[in-house]
């Protein structure tokens, strides 16, 4: 089975080499009740078809009624649900919980598809990258990321993304501990 961020980027790289725009969106962080973990992905192309979770469906159908009806057409955009800060959106999370989303518009060229290669690499664990976005250009940058950190992280305009495989626990032994996990 393939970590849902592997397929979000994998269907991403599809749609991008065969001429369609892609919305690529990071939960970037969660405040109060929130399903989906910073960092979770979705992706969505021209035609409306979608890949990923950021919420567990409210936030999904408001996103993507905004792309079909023409918003998004920025590189890059932090949006906001769950606080009514937004007046276009009228989504509201259980429990109160507020939700950004890092929004990227990204147009069908060989510089997109070959970052999209990049994230797959790290997220089949070849190595851990950071990766740089700044809003609202969309300027996007890959290093390698050295070290332990957030997974998220906001510096003024500058998102920085740590990417790489999915962790996996392995318990040697057997004990009571280890049958329960």
């Amino acid at each position: 089975m393939q970590h849902l961020d592997l397929q979000v980027i994998r269907q991403a790289l599809q749609w991008s080499s065969t001429g369609q725009a892609v919305w690529l969106c990071t939960v970037l962080a969660t405040y109060g009740s929130a399903p989906r973990a910073p960092g979770s992905l979705l992706a969505v192309n021209d035609k409306g078809q979608w890949l990923g979770s950021l919420s567990g469906g409210c936030v999904e159908d408001d996103f993507l009624e905004r792309v079909a009806l023409g918003e998004f057409v920025q590189p890059a955009a932090i949006v906001r649900y769950g606080d009514g800060s937004d007046p276009r959106s009228r989504v509201s999370l259980p429990c109160g919980g507020v939700l950004d989303v890092l929004v990227e518009r990204l147009p069908s060229t060989c510089e997109v598809q070959d970052h999209l290669r990049q994230l797959e690499s790290a997220l089949q664990g070849q190595r851990r990258v950071l990766r740089q976005v700044k809003v609202p250009s969309g300027i996007q940058a890959l290093t390698d990321a050295a070290g332990q950190g957030p997974r998220v992280h906001r510096d003024g305009d500058c998102v920085h993304l740590r990417v790489g495989a999915a962790q996996r626990l392995l318990l040697a032994g057997y004990s009571s501990v280890a049958q329960y996990c």
